[in-house]
């Protein structure tokens, strides 16, 4: 991953150094997508090469996302990202102005989700009875935090010629190494021992997948 957008970057200065310059086009873009919604300022360096830099952002809260036949519970997913991003936009076709190859480096100021279950009914071993506050809540937590490299591609260019136009970009950000945590209450309490093998199991969930439009508005 970081050797692909240390080529695309690599690549973008060359067409920068070595091609003369346009007259400095520049747009301000409204973008959402997979990883949130957010505004950038895009700046034309050459006919080939642009830069753009921005924030993304998003916030994400789902109930009851975990119900089976036998087992009942108050269930709740939520996340939240949000994100400094430098990317360069390089067009290395010019029989194909629309295709672009997208390369750049991210902070992630947050990027952590948790998932709490709490147990709604009562619950018998045996013959005795457990209510659901006696059993407690588990409450998993995962974030990535600091520089995530970014490559991908795009189509339609990235500053309009117009007024006004929309692209696409797909791509994905190579997170930091995932932290984990199991916080526990009640007899459940004891699931908070399994923090480490969390910790193991989500040691390689580290690509963020972006699909993304991008609304352009030439200034």
């Amino acid at each position: 991953m970081m050797r692909c957008v240390i080529a695309v970057l690599l690549i973008g200065i060359f067409s920068w150094l070595n091609l003369p310059a346009q007259t400095g086009r520049a747009c301000v873009a409204f973008h959402a997508g997979t990883a949130g919604a957010g505004l950038d300022y895009k700046y034309e360096l050459n006919k080939h090469l642009s830069a753009r830099g921005g924030f993304t952002g998003a916030v994400l809260s789902m109930s009851s996302v975990f119900e089976t036949t036998d087992f009942h519970s108050d269930s709740k997913l939520s996340a939240r990202f949000s994100n400094l991003h430098l990317l360069a936009d390089y067009s290395p076709f010019r029989t194909i102005a629309g295709l672009r190859l997208v390369g750049g480096i991210s902070y992630f100021l947050k990027a952590q989700g948790d998932f709490t279950v709490k147990p709604t009914e009562t619950y018998y071993y045996g013959d005795i009875p457990i209510s659901d506050e006696i059993l407690g809540s588990v409450k998993i937590n995962v974030s990535w935090h600091g520089f995530a490299p970014y490559a991908g591609v795009g189509i339609i260019e990235a500053v309009p010629n117009r007024k006004f136009n929309c692209n696409i970009d797909l791509g994905t950000y190579y997170l930091p190494r995932p932290k984990s945590s199991i916080a526990a209450t009640g007899l459940l309490e004891g699931n908070e021992t399994q923090t480490p093998v969390l910790q193991r199991n989500l040691r390689s969930f580290r690509l963020l997948p972006l699909l993304q439009i991008n609304f352009n508005y030439k200034l």
